[in-house]
């Protein structure tokens, strides 16, 4: 399995407007389901969201969306399987601190030209495990990334190489700190000074850890074995 053939581009389309990106999603279990980041399609009707897959030309309709009631992650249901869909099949709990991750979506490529959702692999390490309190409102058990975020990647799946059919997060946003602070001083006017501090401000990536949310997602999805069979 190679990452973008479990992910698709989630869209939004209005009569009359033209298609609005939203963000990256990622198959689970199923071809007809798929995880994103809630606040890519909070408060939007399901008619007008679509999927299209890399690759392909046809849209995929979302029938129905379910979004956890804490945490920045939603569940959409299409009307049929997106084509070349090959999904994820489960989710562990077991990740330690440095290990290595894979993160696959579409950030936006917005300098000197039209935005255009651009695929990217992105490869780094979990640096922390947290209780996540979001700017947007979510609560969730979070991991750190050792990248950040571009829009665009919101969505999209994070996994082990070495466990490709192991769904571990959901990207969700950036977190942002201060790491290093430089101070000196500048003359105002003769005889009066001033201190100017500089920060410097890393951004890093938050996903949303989906084994915690097991027991409002597994009632939602297939079950393993469906899974398995569904993907012979």
């Amino acid at each position: 399995m190679t990452p973008p053939n479990s992910t698709a581009l989630v869209f939004l389309k209005r009569e009359g407007q033209p298609f609005e990106f939203l963000g990256t999603a990622c198959a689970y279990r199923s071809g007809q389901h798929y995880l994103t980041a809630a606040h890519c399609v909070r408060e939007l009707e399901p008619e007008a969201l679509c999927l299209i897959a890399p690759g392909e030309a046809e849209l995929v309709w979302v029938e129905s969306v379910a979004t956890h009631p804490t945490a920045d992650i939603a569940l959409l249901i299409a009307k049929k399987d997106a084509p070349a869909a090959e999904p994820f099949w489960m989710t562990m709990g077991e990740i330690d601190l440095g290990e290595q991750f894979t993160a696959f979506g579409y950030p936006e490529d917005v300098v000197g030209r039209t935005p255009m959702p651009t695929p990217r692999c992105f490869v780094g390490h979990f640096q922390r495990f947290f209780s996540h309190e979001s700017f947007m409102g979510y609560r969730y058990r979070a991991a750190e990334l050792s990248i950040s975020a571009p829009r665009g990647l919101s969505g999209g799946p994070v996994f082990r190489s070495g466990a490709q059919y192991v769904l571990h997060g959901v990207v969700a946003e950036n977190v942002e700190s201060a790491t290093a602070k430089e101070a000196h001083e500048e003359e105002v006017r003769p005889g009066e000074k001033r201190e100017i501090r500089v920060e410097r401000v890393i951004s890093y990536g938050v996903a949303v850890l989906v084994h915690p949310l097991a027991q409002w997602l597994d009632p939602q999805v297939p079950s393993i074995a469906e899974a398995q069979e569904r993907g012979r």
